[in-house]
């Protein structure tokens, strides 16, 4: 990432606080074993190569390249209360052409208290993923998580082009009860709206300057039992202000409202999974609203246990009359092909190749060819 609007934001003192601060809570917490039932540390890590006829690309040029050092605890406070913690090392790797240096960055990526209000219900204060659709909360930043090498690319990260707020500064209310076959999911949640700061959406750490909140919600069913065993579809909104600041001042305001649907299916060794975003934005000031769209599907399957082909289609037709995406780095209408195959060599560790190609024309993009392989690694 070649501009990390976190560490861009945060003044020099305010990280070493931060830094010294999570020091302490792990020291407070590794001492208090009677009112800790323990402190697990997990990571993620990985490396990978990178083949692209991309001219000009923000995400780097072809070669060999280092992943994420994916370090994060969950422990449990008291029999009701738990926190989780995740510090990413990474490297600058997605900006404007010729600005990258692949410096490293740190980057606290959740930083979340939770209360459990009962068995079914918690309710979580701090930085925390925001819950739309299904891959932002379900993989997270652990590359040997997900099954393919990258994210879609407009659920990419704020720092690596992506057009939604992967992560959200505020209150989240998650639960879910029983209802027939199955369940219904619910997420609700409020937080500091965000703000477009030199191209790229910033969550506001420090707190929201032009005191705009972000307020959304996730309702899903899931089926368990019967045919449609595992089968889970909702519907997800978010609705905020975003400001617009380029070198400074500002120079735009987006009253921002996104809605749409996710489906997610393991049915046996099969893995089914697609989201849609629709976008109607219009200036806060007054004028005509923009419409624009968004969506991908994705098929896996695994055979063995152990390798699993994919393929998936991506697919966003971006307004550039709309304030919102026209200063978004990645804000740019795309289609992509992406075909893969995935090898777990071990329950932790997966070796990854895929391939995609991409067509940016409609906004006055270029078409290009992609080959990614990685190592991707827990422990």
């Amino acid at each position: 990432m070649a501009m990390n609007t976190d560490a861009a934001c945060e003044p020099a003192w305010f990280r070493r606080l931060v830094a010294t601060l999570l020091w302490a809570t792990l020291f407070v917490a590794t001492g208090a074993k009677a009112d800790i039932d323990g402190i697990t540390i997990h990571g993620f890590a990985d490396v990978y190569y990178t083949s692209t006829t991309q001219r000009d690309s923000p995400s780097g040029n072809t070669g060999f390249r280092l992943g994420n050092l994916d370090l994060y605890l969950s422990p449990n406070l008291t029999g009701r209360v738990r926190a989780l913690m995740e510090d990413v090392v990474e490297f600058d790797d997605w900006s404007p052409a010729g600005t990258a240096n692949g410096q490293t960055a740190i980057d606290i990526e959740r930083l979340q208290v939770g209360y459990l209000l009962r068995d079914d219900m918690v309710i979580w204060f701090g930085r925390f993923h925001t819950p739309y659709g299904y891959w932002n909360t379900a993989y997270h930043h652990g590359a040997q998580l997900q099954p393919t090498v990258m994210r879609p690319q407009f659920v990419a990260f704020e720092d690596h082009g992506g057009i939604l707020p992967a992560h959200m500064n505020g209150l989240w209310l998650n639960g879910h009860y029983n209802q027939g076959p199955g369940r219904l999911t619910y997420d609700v949640y409020l937080g500091n709206g965000q703000r477009i700061l030199d191209n790229q959406l910033d969550m506001q750490n420090l707190g929201a300057s032009n005191s705009h909140t972000a307020t959304g919600t996730r309702l899903g069913y899931e089926f368990r039992g019967g045919q449609l065993d595992s089968l889970w579809v909702g519907v997800h909104a978010l609705e905020e202000e975003v400001n617009v600041y380029v070198n400074g001042p500002l120079i735009a305001q987006t009253d921002v409202k996104i809605f749409g649907g996710f489906v997610h299916w393991t049915p046996g060794e099969w893995e089914l999974v697609g989201e849609y975003y629709d976008f109607n934005n219009r200036p806060h000031l007054g004028g005509a609203s923009h419409s624009s769209r968004a969506w991908y599907a994705q098929a896996s399957y695994t055979f063995i246990g152990r390798v699993t082909p994919f393929a998936r289609v991506e697919h966003d037709r971006l307004n550039q009359d709309d304030g919102y995406f026209h200063y978004l780095l990645g804000g740019q209408s795309y289609s992509r092909e992406l075909i893969g195959l995935r090898y777990d060599l071990t329950p932790q560790t997966a070796l990854k190749l895929d391939g995609d190609h991409t067509n940016a024309r409609p906004d006055g993009g270029q078409t290009y060819n992609e080959v990614h392989f990685q190592v991707a690694f827990r422990f």
